[in-house]
């Protein structure tokens, strides 16, 4: 029997192959742009909580101070500053950074050094916030401090941030969703309503409902699973031309879970047109 529902769920695909075609794309289409949004969430999650994890503080030094000064400041601020790594770069190592990644043409309008001397403090995982918030009050405080950045401020930037993305992929999942969702339930229809006389005679001498749906829930499911795939097959040149890119693709969970996902809203779909179908058949003279 098995084998029956299977031939009849090819046979429907073959007969309406340009409307599934069009279904297919379509559902694939909206699932690679979901699966593109979540994979942009995840990597943000990723990214505040490595901030998170690893809190750092920089101090921009005057650019009017001397050298001495330079250094007298900064052995003042180490040591008040209880921190797991110090990095001190001076204006030098500054603009010789700059222009390593930006090129000297930028440089070319500027007479004298414009970079600040520089103090990056990184500490320790369970250093209290709190304590490193008072710290960088302290030193905001002392003569030939320029600014202050501590990755606090850019963690609630970016949790901020995250939650506003967060909010905006759920609602514009939800209309992908329900896009894809009744998409499948409009090309089930289709097929039903082409094999409307065939339904209603089967109707007529018995057959039961589950065995008149089942081949078209499992049409739903295959068109549902067969855009899944394209959807991550799409994801794949993008990968590769990115793959120096220090991004988050995923997993095999992930593209399992993506995989479920479409046969799921396949079956969903499918399930509710022909079960509605099914009802009003009878009816149909």
């Amino acid at each position: 029997m098995f084998i029956y529902f299977l031939g009849e769920m090819c046979r429907n695909l073959y007969r309406s192959k340009l409307v599934t075609s069009v279904s297919v794309i379509t559902i694939g289409i909206l699932l690679f742009f979901l699966i593109c949004l979540s994979l942009l969430m995840f990597n943000i999650r990723i990214w505040v909580n490595d901030n998170e994890n690893q809190p750092q503080m920089s101090v921009y030094l005057d650019i009017n101070l001397s050298q001495e000064q330079e250094n007298s400041l900064a052995q003042d601020i180490i040591y008040i500053v209880n921190a797991q790594k110090i990095n001190f770069i001076s204006r030098d190592e500054s603009y010789n950074i700059f222009r390593s990644l930006y090129g000297s043409e930028m440089l070319s309008a500027v007479d004298e050094n414009p970079f600040p001397a520089v103090l990056e403090f990184r500490f320790s995982n369970d250093y209290p916030k709190d304590k490193i918030d008072l710290i960088s009050k302290e030193i905001e405080k002392f003569d030939g401090v320029e600014s202050l950045v501590y990755s606090n401020e850019w963690q609630k930037k970016l949790e901020n941030f995250r939650l506003l993305i967060s909010r905006g992929i759920i609602i514009f999942s939800i209309v992908m969703i329900s896009v894809v969702f009744f998409t499948i339930m409009n090309t089930i229809k289709l097929t039903v309503y082409a094999r409307k006389d065939m339904i209603k005679n089967m109707l007529y001498i018995g057959a039961s409902g589950w065995y008149i749906r089942t081949p078209f829930v499992l049409e739903g499911i295959a068109q549902g699973t067969l855009g899944a795939l394209i959807a991550l097959a799409a994801v794949v040149p993008i990968k590769i031309l990115a793959v120096n890119l220090n991004f988050y693709w995923g997993n095999m969970q992930f593209m399992a879970a993506i995989v479920l996902f479409g046969a799921i809203l396949g079956f969903l779909g499918s399930f509710f047109a022909v079960r509605k179908f099914i009802n009003i058949v009878p009816k149909v003279n």
